[in-house]
């Protein structure tokens, strides 16, 4: 019988049969920085191709008290993880979607445009408004440059966004109808504090967004909860995106935050993360977006601005406004309330989160047609000391990049 010559492998093949899967090699990268770092619930997701390829693992418990292989403790893939401040940019995807869709809404709108009875006389005398902050405009509320202060002095509103009451005051925080209300009072309070830059620079980082939505929610007549999902998560097919808490039970039925102590790494689970009046934030446009890594892929593509491919929520040329810092400003905050970094193809936009209970970071790409983001329930602990959460969603980072730049190799 005649040798048969081996066979050429396929065109383009570049990979040996025996070669990994990326998903599974992602959860191998995962499991390890978890057990490294000690966090509870880790996740990560990498967008190629303007979205042609995505990878996304969850991995871990979703509570550090109970038993690791417990059937409910173990963490699936639909479970939702607090994104923190990532919510800003979030937030802005809505408001340039409202900028493209409306007259009356422009990145230059001012606060005295859409809330004029604050410019009246009788009104900044009652309530103290600096006349100087009516002028602020919408691009100057999402990029930090409006040099208002995050928590204003007259604070009722940052004493009660978790829910720090009791009785008849918590009953009437804990619905949707509070929300708006709320918002207004926080737009009010905040042009009562004098200006207060950093040293040296006009930025304070702050909660222009939650004006922004206080904004949206006057020419909208919607919640900004509603406005999110009408707008954005609908559109984007981001059906497992919201607001609140991430489970209702001790049992887990999900995610449960972590506090960490920076001093000796101890893990402690919020209890105050399964609470009712979670899901009633008024400063959610801040920080109180909770998504899944599946979600948090369709978000990516959604601002990949250069991919060529049909957008439903905001145009390619809307994107790269909101991509793009103002024209006046000293900031390197963006319109769509991103931090902006680099130039030309390879600038990339992003944004961290962390509200001492879980740690998020959000990378993208919009030229290069790639991002990517982690996610984990653990946060920094908001104090000096050692950070698992930061620096296990800063490893995982680190993984998704090398995925990425090496993927050819690797997959």
């Amino acid at each position: 019988m005649a040798s048969r010559t081996p066979g050429l492998p396929p065109v383009g093949r570049n990979r040996p049969d025996f070669s990994i899967a990326p998903s599974a090699y992602l959860k191998t990268k995962l499991e390890a920085i978890r057990t490294e770092h000690g966090v509870p619930a880790l996740a990560g997701v990498l967008v190629r191709e303007g979205g042609d390829t995505v990878v996304g693992v969850a991995v871990g418990q979703r509570k550090s008290d109970l038993s690791a292989t417990a059937s409910a403790n173990i963490v699936q893939q639909t479970d939702r993880f607090c994104i923190g401040s990532v919510t800003k940019p979030f937030t802005g995807l809505l408001m340039a979607r409202l900028v493209q869709q409306r007259a009356d809404l422009a990145w230059t709108t001012r606060i005295r445009d859409v809330f004029p009875e604050m410019a009246t006389p009788v009104f900044r005398t009652r309530y103290g408004i600096r006349s100087s902050y009516l002028d602020k405009t919408l691009e100057q509320l999402m990029s930090h440059d409006a040099e208002l202060p995050y928590a204003p002095k007259n604070g009722f509103e940052m004493q009660v966004s978790r829910g720090d009451l009791t009785g008849a005051m918590s009953t009437d925080y804990s619905t949707p109808d509070s929300l708006a209300v709320r918002r207004y009072n926080y737009v009010i309070t905040s042009l009562q504090d004098a200006p207060e830059p950093s040293p040296g620079s006009d930025i304070v980082y702050g909660g222009g967004c939650i004006i922004a939505a206080a904004m949206a929610e006057r020419l909208t007549g919607k919640s900004y909860e509603q406005l999110m999902q009408d707008e954005v998560f609908g559109p984007l097919g981001m059906s497992r995106t919201g607001f609140g808490r991430l489970a209702t039970s001790s049992a887990p039925d999900g995610l449960w935050e972590h506090n960490s102590n920076p001093s000796s790494g101890v893990l402690t689970p919020d209890a105050k993360a399964i609470l009712l009046v979670e899901n009633f934030n008024s400063h959610g446009p801040a920080g109180a977006v909770c998504t899944t890594h599946a979600d948090m892929a369709k978000f990516i593509t959604a601002n990949l601005s250069e991919s060529g491919k049909p957008k439903t929520v905001a145009s390619d040329a809307t994107l790269r406004q909101a991509h793009t810092v103002h024209d006046s400003a000293g900031t390197s905050y963006t319109r769509g309330g991103w931090h902006r970094i680099g130039s030309g193809t390879s600038f990339s936009v992003r944004h961290n989160g962390d509200n001492c209970r879980s740690r998020a970071e959000l990378r993208v790409f919009p030229g290069l047609n790639h991002g990517y983001a982690a996610m984990s329930n653990v946060g920094n602990g908001c104090a000096d000391g050692t950070h698992i959460g930061r620096d296990a969603v800063g490893a995982t980072l680190s993984a998704l990049k090398e995925m990425h730049d090496n993927w050819e190799t690797l997959f």
